[in-house]
């Protein structure tokens, strides 16, 4: 038995509408995940919290999902067997803080759905998010009043109201451009032999790393909370270190996803097991990005980098 809680997520550029969500466990109870909601909080990042029976469960053993998803007009809805040896490793084993050196406990299951049926579960412990599971969810046949129940409002107009409102006018622009890209989720899923790199004058203190698939790793003074082998394509990286003066610095780099995903490409040269870096050069108060091998190095020049001086 161990203390967590479920949660939902989905991407907020393709927002749902959770219809039902549970996760069951061996003695055949269930714990439900908080649903009749839209939700478009972001790919991997907690959701709602409902205070729900007793602290301590066990382990899930399977997930039942259904929802709507807005930009496809579709619902999906499916049954899946999850990892339950693979979770209560992780419960047993929690993580160690790297920076205060303190146990932390794994204490969300987060569920999340995504364009094409992809159901992604990732366990959280503090700023770790780690992805346990993923499957495809066939489409489902629901009535379309478990989204709306009122036969005033068309249900064309009705998903036009919820995308503008979640989406905002750029969003909303860029999805009536683009349209959901095929394959897009399962493609941030892709893992690749890569590491990050701190070169230059400064002293790192502390390394955030999200990801596109939904992860987070921290890596502090002490090392990672947890060891991977692989890494998925970083979306945005935050790193603390303290310059030779003593000031103490933090640069936030939010890559721009066409050049990271084509660098990852163009060095991988279809091996995702070739071992990349990705280099974070600090300089004074100033910070460069690039991805390397052993032979080439490839400028992120489209990353954004926002410098903060923490005091």
């Amino acid at each position: 038995m161990f203390e967590w809680l479920p949660t939902e997520s989905a991407p907020e550029r393709f927002p749902v509408r959770l219809i039902r969500g549970d996760l069951f466990f061996a003695d055949g109870r269930s714990i439900y995940v908080p649903d009749g909601r839209d939700v478009a909080n972001g790919w991997g990042l907690r959701g709602s919290t409902h205070i729900v029976d007793e602290a301590t469960k066990p382990v899930p053993v399977r997930l039942e999902v259904a929802w709507f998803s807005y930009t496809e007009d579709r619902f999906y809805q499916g049954a899946f067997e999850l990892p339950a040896e693979a979770m209560t490793a992780r419960f047993m084993a929690g993580v160690t803080d790297p920076l205060t050196g303190r146990p932390l406990g794994f204490e969300r299951i987060i569920v999340g759905m995504a364009p094409e049926g992809l159901v992604s579960v990732w366990m959280s412990a503090g700023a770790e998010v780690v992805e346990m599971a993923a499957f495809v969810a066939p489409q489902g046949s629901l009535p379309w009043k478990k989204v709306l129940d009122n036969p005033e409002v068309s249900r064309a107009d009705f998903i036009r109201q919820v995308l503008k409102a979640k989406l905002g006018a750029d969003g909303l622009a860029r999805f009536d451009r683009e349209g959901v890209p095929k394959g897009l989720y399962q493609g941030y899923r892709v893992q690749y032999l890569w590491r990050p790199q701190i070169t230059g004058d400064g002293t790192p203190t502390g390394l955030w790393i999200r990801s596109f698939n939904g992860e987070n790793a921290f890596i502090g003074p002490a090392g990672p909370a947890i060891a991977r082998d692989t890494r998925p394509v970083p979306a945005e990286v935050q790193l603390d270190w303290t310059a030779p003066g003593g000031t103490e610095l933090s640069a936030k780099i939010s890559f721009d996803e066409a050049e990271i995903f084509a660098a990852f490409a163009k060095l991988s040269r279809g091996d995702a097991s070739h071992q990349l870096a990705l280099d974070i050069e600090v300089s004074g108060t100033a910070a460069s990005v690039s991805l390397r091998d052993a032979k080439y190095i490839l400028p992120l020049q489209k990353a954004r980098i926002e410098l903060f001086r923490k005091r």
